[in-house]
């Protein structure tokens, strides 16, 4: 039972004594818990008739405030020794306030005054997010910084522990610096306050060795909206609903899921010395024609396990051009095509029509419309020049292909290769239309027809 308020000890010792009566006759209040400023901001009412009423209501524990060590005055600390005599644990929280107490030094000088005191340093709190504290607020990473800082440098006592009181009713969420950095085999592997990398025995549950630490490598969408990017160029992340739900589908399989981000939160981790079991890859990549291999190739050069493609596989189909000749060479049928890498080579063009132009290296539809349809020649340069000159890349041109167009997932590779599901690509009423003329049985009529998404 916590009794706070307002501050409980600005009332009369009769009022609290009433209180704290009543509170101890319900049957399921083990103990009680008095939350307040007054040792650090009002010292001079502890006093020995208070502590003596309190002393009735044991067990009795009391969180206390404390900010800065300029509220460790002499009064402050007989209000402490009062309180301590009297058998009541003391606890301090603390707000983590941008300019006033955001320093290792600071709170390393309140920590141990309080613990002078008998008073134990238990919660850092991060500023919350109420109207007016902007700028009192700092970052969490600040916060991490300021742990980092204590942790390994002061007796354990001195180091409280840092949270969110999350919105919303979260409860309190603790933060620590990362001090697991993955396991090899039978190994834990660590992290000290210094940046030591030690090992640690600890073989597998064999009830339930199947748990791993899973790393998850993804490009969010708003992230890159907020910074500026362009609907088209984030077409291909994901949302924050995706990537929870997959981080949902592996932790009710009992793992254990570190949220990475891009390619370049991954490299950041890596260089820290963080390690994980397996990394779940869903990272598109912003720029360069290998984009999508580049999270594969760096987990590879640390020997970390991942899912889905290896670089070379995913470098290659990336490039359309690329996956065609590779296709063509193994006897594979495919659209004839032609790579437009700039405009001079428009002129060299020797396809039927009608075509069907897209940039080389995209996906989810980038950079197609009913333009990409070309039926004439006199379309083919227009087009083109404007696909080499928004996506900055060379732009892919193949004869036309009308039909169906399915997606098969394969799981495994060679002889264990199998089909894992198909999905068709469908067309919603408002998907844009374009008007194909079609000669049938000697007759030329119009027929509404959609490009493939591609």
């Amino acid at each position: 039972m916590l009794l706070s308020g307002g501050d409980p000890l600005t009332l009369s010792d009769d009022k609290l004594e009433w209180l704290l009566s009543r509170l101890r006759r319900i049957p399921h209040v083990e103990f009680i818990r008095i939350g307040t400023k007054v040792p650090a901001v009002l010292p001079m009412r502890i006093t020995r008739n208070l502590t003596r009423m309190l002393r009735r209501y044991h067990p009795l524990w009391m969180s206390i405030h404390f900010t800065h060590p300029d509220e460790l005055s002499p009064r402050g600390e007989r209000g402490c020794a009062r309180l301590a005599d009297a058998g009541i644990p003391l606890g301090s929280q603390t707000v983590l306030l941008k300019g006033i107490n955001d320093e290792v030094a600071t709170l390393k000088q309140l920590y141990h005054g309080l613990l002078m005191r008998r008073v134990r340093p238990y919660y850092l709190y991060q500023c919350d997010p109420i109207h007016g504290s902007a700028h009192f607020r700092t970052s969490v990473e600040r916060g991490l910084e300021i742990m980092r800082g204590l942790r390994g440098h002061t007796t354990g006592y001195a180091v409280p522990t840092y949270v969110i009181d999350a919105p919303g009713g979260g409860g309190k969420i603790p933060l620590l610096p990362e001090y697991r950095v993955g396991r090899e085999g039978d190994d834990l592997l660590l992290q000290n306050f210094e940046g030591n990398h030690y090992r640690y025995p600890d073989p597998q549950d064999p009830g339930g060795g199947n748990a791993m630490r899973i790393g998850m490598t993804y490009d969010l969408r708003e992230e890159y909206l907020a910074a500026g990017y362009g609907e088209e160029e984030t077409a291909e992340f994901d949302s924050p609903d995706t990537v929870a739900a997959i981080r949902g589908a592996l932790e009710r399989r009992g793992h254990e899921v570190v949220p990475i981000g891009h390619v370049r939160a991954l490299a950041a981790r890596l260089v820290a010395g963080e390690r994980w079991d397996l990394v779940f890859n869903i990272a598109e990549g912003l720029r360069g024609l290998a984009r999508e291999a580049q999270v594969p190739a760096l987990l590879e050069a640390y020997e970390i396990p991942y899912t889905f493609s290896d670089p070379l596989t995913l470098a290659l189909t990336l490039d359309k051009g690329m996956t065609k000749r590779i296709v063509r060479d193994h006897g594979i049928p495919t659209a004839a095509f032609t790579v437009i890498y700039g405009e001079a080579d428009l002129a060299t063009v020797d396809l039927d029509y009608p075509l069907f132009a897209k940039p080389l290296a995209e996906g989810t539809g980038k950079g197609i419309s009913a333009r990409s349809h070309i039926t004439w020649p006199r379309q083919l340069n227009a087009v083109c020049r404007d696909l080499l000159q928004r996506f900055q890349q060379p732009v892919l041109l193949e004869h036309y292909l009308p039909g169906r167009e399915f997606t098969v997932g394969i799981l495994g590779s060679g002889a264990e290769a199998r089909s894992v599901g198909v999905m068709e690509i469908l067309f919603t009423d408002h998907a844009e239309g374009l008007w194909l003329f079609v000669r049938e049985q000697g007759a030329l009529r119009g027929s509404c027809c959609l490009p493939p998404c591609r």
